[in-house]
């Protein structure tokens, strides 16, 4: 049976996860030996994974339970949402999901740009293999990106890109006003900005940059993050001028399907467009 030292770590912090999970222990365990051992009749393989397509009983234990988890219905915190097989995580399959079946990204034709902030591993080679245009990639820290970009004072000039990915970013910047007046400034009239961000479905966004690390990770779940958005987070982005599309799996997909995905967790995507 295979245990890595981040299996136990994350056991370790989420005891008490498992214990209102039980059945979900065996995520821990060597999946070949599941799948030999348990036979489809008397348990289904009822999840599959869209990036390798393997076929399994349960997704493996992603994070660990914090304060704001436990307090709130948040989309981050402990989630069984990490293929057995090639170790892809929930949030980067749902963006590859609605990149490739809400958008027209992966259909473009030559001569467009995409910026991407911060880019996800998987989903940097899966575009790259894919898009027809011009691909730019952005990260504040120099080496982990094509370009060293500071989504507050983005150096490329105005009109420039038909699609800008950024998930996962915004609740890490201060300044949430300038980068969306940046974003709005580099993106083509009709583009699309595809954002993704941890939403709790149970209050409204608060924000505060002051706070100690300690206050950070006790209320926004991160010690890096600067707030937590809510419920309101479309009539938010509304607010500067987009029409906002708001996309969840349960408004897109039955619950077999999230639940073969793995999706039951994911933070809501939008896509952004200028208008």
């Amino acid at each position: 049976m295979n245990f890595s030292k981040g299996d136990f770590k994350i056991l370790s912090q989420s005891k008490k996860f498992y214990l209102k999970h039980p059945m979900m222990l065996c995520s821990l365990y060597d999946t070949k030996f599941l799948n030999s051992f348990l036979q489809k009749k008397m348990w289904p393989r009822s999840c599959e994974c869209m990036f390798c397509g393997s076929r399994f009983h349960n997704y493996r234990l992603h994070g660990y339970i914090s304060e704001l988890a436990e307090k709130h219905k948040v989309s981050l915190g402990p989630r069984f949402s990490d293929c057995p097989y090639c170790g892809s995580v929930d949030k980067y399959r749902w963006l590859w999901f609605v990149l490739q079946n809400h958008t027209d990204l992966l259909k473009s034709y030559g001569g467009q740009k995409l910026l991407h902030f911060a880019p996800e591993g998987p989903i940097k080679e899966r575009i790259k293999a894919c898009f027809k245009g011009e691909y730019f990639s952005g990260d504040i820290m120099a080496g982990r990106a094509d370009y060293v970009v500071d989504m507050t004072e983005i150096c490329f000039e105005n009109n420039f890109f038909d699609y800008i990915i950024a998930c996962n970013v915004l609740e890490h910047i201060p300044q949430e006003k300038k980068a969306i007046a940046e974003l709005k400034r580099v993106i083509k009239s009709g583009g699309i900005i595809i954002l993704s961000f941890p939403v709790a479905f149970d209050m409204n966004t608060y924000e505060d940059a002051s706070l100690s690390e300690e206050e950070k990770i006790k209320n926004f779940g991160q010690e890096d993050h600067v707030r937590i958005y809510g419920i309101d987070y479309v009539e938010r982005f509304e607010r500067y001028g987009f029409e906002v599309k708001n996309l969840l799996p349960s408004g897109l997909m039955s619950k077999r399907e999230i639940n073969k995905n793995g999706f039951k967790h994911v933070s809501p995507i939008l896509l952004l467009k200028k208008l």
